[in-house]
């Protein structure tokens, strides 16, 4: 409750939650686990942690970080989790540096402990198209949040169109920043130009990404640390252009695999966007190197696998012997 408290009385509440919520779980099951693992480092994890401490286990214990809602605001008993847990998957190297610069006295006794894993995506589901493609076509996907940076991607559409590239910009997904950005893009007289697709279901999208000639996300802070829709886009052959925050410039190999712009400049946004839209050979060449970097980075089954015998090892050196999971 301490640590919640510089934080304000909604992670103060949410503490006391998640010990509420943690002492239920303790009361009503007493089976042996052999890990507790929290998928999130913010208040699952504290649940996580505070069941792990009342049940005396010998299990394992350790969470994920992952971006914005667990590591990069709020980081309520963050530090005393770490210092407990056997193991802290982050899901890029940028969040480990992150760790460092946030605990620099405590970071040599933490590094060890953080793992990286990086979060696959279905690579047999998302099949490759490099052809065939919409001509001109922008696309954008996710929650339409100030944090997702759509409104910069209108804005750089406007000024494709008025230097004299054909453009359309496809918009997957809604939120609070939808009548907005509609706005946005009748001030700038584009709104005939951008189309409002909606929350659509993922094979949908996937679709809608085999289909666009270039994919742009401009993250302008730090938000989602390695955005699933850019690995969806690599995977399936759609060239992207992203900015260089947070573990962004992991997954497209620091620019080997896309074109990487400072966040909050939509000149250089334009830019990029129309250099892929007027390039085919670029857009192939990236759109390849991109699916095989996703082939060797990003596959579910190698990875979940990966992350398994990571658990185990933890495991045994608890209990040494046979280990199987339980959920």
């Amino acid at each position: 409750m301490v640590s919640s408290l510089k934080y304000g009385p909604v992670p103060l509440i949410k503490s006391a939650y998640a010990a509420l919520k943690a002492f239920r779980w303790h009361q009503e099951n007493r089976a042996e686990f052999d890990f507790v693992l929290s998928y999130w480092g913010n208040f699952s994890a504290t649940a996580a942690y505070l069941f792990h401490r009342l049940s005396g286990s010998r299990a394992g214990f350790g969470f994920y970080l992952h971006a914005g809602v667990d590591l990069y605001r709020d980081q309520v008993f963050l530090r005393e989790k770490m210092n407990y847990a056997d193991v802290v998957f982050v899901v890029c190297e940028f969040n480990r540096q992150f760790i460092r610069q946030l605990y620099p006295q405590d970071f040599d006794a933490l590094n060890p402990k953080i793992q990286l894993h990086h979060l696959g995506v279905d690579l047999e589901e998302l099949k490759f198209v490099a052809e065939g493609r919409e001509p001109a076509t922008l696309l954008g996907v996710g929650t339409h949040h100030w944090r997702k940076g759509f409104d910069y991607v209108v804005r750089a559409a406007a000024k494709i169109k008025a230097a004299g590239t054909p453009v359309k910009l496809r918009l997957i997904g809604e939120g609070p920043e939808t009548p907005r950005l509609r706005r946005l893009a009748r001030e700038l007289g584009i709104a005939q130009d951008v189309v409002f697709e909606g929350w659509l279901p993922f094979e949908a999208v996937a679709e809608k990404m085999r289909r666009a000639t270039v994919f742009v996300h401009a993250s302008p802070d730090l938000g989602d640390a390695v955005p699933t829709v850019i690995k969806e886009a690599m995977a399936v052959g759609l060239p992207v252009v992203a900015t260089s925050v947070a573990g962004i410039p992991e997954l497209l190999d620091q620019g080997r695999c896309g074109l990487l712009v400072a966040p909050k400049n939509v000149d250089a946004l334009a830019k990029a966007a129309t250099q892929l839209l007027e390039n085919h050979s670029l857009r192939t060449v990236l759109a390849r190197q991109a699916r095989a970097y996703a082939e060797g980075m990003f596959n579910q089954e190698v990875n979940g696998a990966r992350l398994a015998e990571s658990i185990k090892q933890i495991c045994r050196s608890h209990k040494p012997g046979d280990v199987a999971f339980s959920c």
